[in-house]
């Protein structure tokens, strides 16, 4: 286990996504990944673990993800409105990727029209696909999903595109055989 871990963070690997089964109590935490790696992945190691217990947010921990480096990274050149046009947003959909990284809460202005919502819906997976995508052409993302089946759709849409398309995003899932939903 340890050195695919190991491998799987070396970034001359031509491995980009893993997944890890396992069907006992696998501690695979950041810290546990830190220790098996070393801290040079520490500034770019996305972890998150799913809750079994807490209520999730929507497209968790992507849409946060998002919001982190825009912040820490973007802010500075672009205005959220630029930024989502530079990563070539759903137009639809800059009202929300706006009110949430400004304000904490997702808001739209149109309505949304029923017969168009997995039109929609298709739409904004991609959108969010293309931020994470536009994100890691700048800085390296590892990102670690620990309690995968507690994941929510949303969330699992986006792995499923993330693993459809080109990208250079190091992506580890891991879940246990073992935990009861």
């Amino acid at each position: 286990m340890r050195n695919l871990v190991v491998s799987f963070f070396d970034e001359n690997s031509p491995v980009t996504k893993i997944f890890l089964q396992h069907f006992d109590s696998l501690n695979l935490d950041r810290e546990r990944i830190l220790q098996l790696v070393g801290p040079d992945i520490e500034d770019n190691l996305i972890y998150h673990s799913f809750s079994d217990s807490a209520m999730q947010e929507p497209y968790e921990p992507f849409l946060g993800i998002i919001k982190e480096y825009y912040l820490k990274y973007y802010a500075d050149r672009y205005s959220v409105t630029e930024f989502c046009e530079e990563t070539n947003v759903y137009f639809s959909h800059k009202c929300i990727f706006e009110s949430y990284i400004e304000k904490g809460s997702a808001s739209r202005i149109e309505p949304i029209i029923v017969s168009d919502f997995e039109y929609e819906y298709k739409k904004m997976i991609e959108s969010l696909v293309r931020m994470l995508c536009f994100i890691s052409k700048e800085h390296k993302l590892y990102i670690a999903l620990n309690n995968f089946k507690r994941a929510g759709l949303g969330t699992i849409n986006i792995v499923e595109e993330l693993l459809r398309c080109d990208n250079d995003i190091r992506l580890m899932i891991v879940y246990s055989e073992l935990s009861v939903i």
